[in-house]
């Protein structure tokens, strides 16, 4: 793939921002043999259940909604229990991280990420890189060169009060958040 120069210049220079969704946790749990659940099945895994047609109208197609599978959980088994199940799922445990999430940290001061592992923070830990890990709703710093700092948009199983299986605006754009922090 061609990048303009100017995005090569803006990563050189620490201009640009990273957005990271979890198909790096997919590809870390490939490159390691393992599973790691798309949407659709974790949605399912958590209870989610097809709506019942309405009599007399046409079935609409549904997507399962890892939301409506979460908050079907969290009713059967608690806040404490959908957050266990969501840690064991999606929470990167037995993943250790890859070259590309050493790259980011090498090459991103600051990264949005819908992720909900922590594989980027141990490859700070192990790369010897101070991050500050923020969640939705926490202040977004100035963008700086010299520190990295990481955004989970959905929060961080290290602060339970800040997760979300929502999809909000926020979520489905995380531009707005970076125009916010540009403008």
């Amino acid at each position: 793939m061609n990048l303009p120069v100017e995005v090569i210049e803006g990563v050189k220079q620490g201009r640009c921002v990273l957005f990271l969704g979890t198909r790096a946790s997919f590809e870390a749990a490939e490159l390691q043999g393992k599973d790691y659940p798309d949407a659709k099945t974790l949605a399912r895994d958590l209870g989610w259940k097809k709506p019942k047609p309405v009599p007399g109208q046409r079935p609409k197609p549904t997507i399962p909604s890892v939301e409506e599978g979460a908050a079907a959980f969290e009713g059967a088994n608690g806040r404490a229990g959908l957050l266990r199940e969501l840690q064991a799922r999606v929470g990167g445990g037995d993943l250790t991280p890859t070259a590309a999430h050493h790259a980011a940290l090498r090459r991103f001061p600051l990264t949005f990420t819908t992720a909900s592992d922590d594989l980027l923070e141990r490859a700070a830990t192990f790369d010897g890189v101070r991050l500050d890990v923020l969640a939705r709703g926490d202040r977004i710093p100035d963008m700086d060169p010299s520190r990295r700092t990481l955004i989970k948009l959905r929060g961080g199983f290290e602060r339970p009060d800040s997760r979300s299986e929502e999809h909000t605006s926020e979520l489905q754009s995380p531009c707005n958040l970076v125009c916010r922090l540009l403008l």
